[in-house]
């Protein structure tokens, strides 16, 4: 098949990478096996990426730089809303936040792209990613943690250990969803049930301030 120009050589590369790799695995795919499948020669896909690497961080690093975007979008509003508590029911209406629901509901527009990120990715630099996250999270937890323990009641009761089990187990749960691949009322459910875990955790923080 011949191609009209660069750009869409380019697009038929990663559209059959992305295939590949989500359906065979980025270890079981070639340089060779993309070239074959898109009926061109491997040295065509060497002018457009420079390796088998290449290819995938052009695939992933859109939806993970805009997953980053997410959570600082979600600690800006988060900030914005700790500067305006003054009462207990300020406190009660902050926790009731649904941040992860929006992190979930950005996760399963592309749900073929987490899942292989997250269970699929051994062998490349993303295999990591899920503690990525929970390390974002805990540091984000304590920061936060430290501006609102105005009276110091609460920092000095749990540890930076604690926060992270705290968070890895809450993420953990996520990840079961995505890979028992929930439907949306078993999914709005279960983040209820998520929701009575760790919304007293914050209440109990927020509350020992007053």
């Amino acid at each position: 098949m011949k191609y009209e120009n660069g750009i869409e050589t380019k697009n038929m590369i990663l559209n059959v990478s992305k295939n590949l790799f989500f359906e065979i695995g980025y270890k079981e795919t070639s340089i060779r096996k993309i070239a074959n499948e898109v009926n061109i020669s491997s040295g065509t896909i060497y002018k457009h990426f420079d390796n088998k690497a290449a290819i995938l961080d052009e695939i992933l690093l859109p939806h993970i730089n805009k997953l980053w975007n997410i959570f600082d979008n979600i600690l800006k509003s988060f900030e914005e809303k700790l500067e305006k508590v003054k009462t207990k029911e300020d406190i009660r209406a902050l926790v009731m936040s649904e941040s992860y629901e929006i992190i979930y509901n950005y996760m399963k527009k592309n749900p073929e792209v987490w899942y292989f990120i997250f269970f699929n990715s051994k062998g490349t630099k993303y295999d990591d990613f899920f503690y990525k996250i929970v390390d974002w999270e805990v540091k984000i937890t304590l920061m936060i943690l430290e501006k609102i323990d105005r009276k110091k009641k609460y920092l000095s009761m749990v540890s930076e250990l604690e926060i992270y089990f705290l968070v890895e187990g809450f993420f953990r749960m996520v990840l079961n969803a995505f890979d028992k691949r929930m439907d949306d009322d078993v999914i709005k459910n279960y983040f209820e049930i998520l929701s009575t875990l760790y919304k007293p955790f914050w209440e109990k923080v927020f509350l020992m301030q007053f």
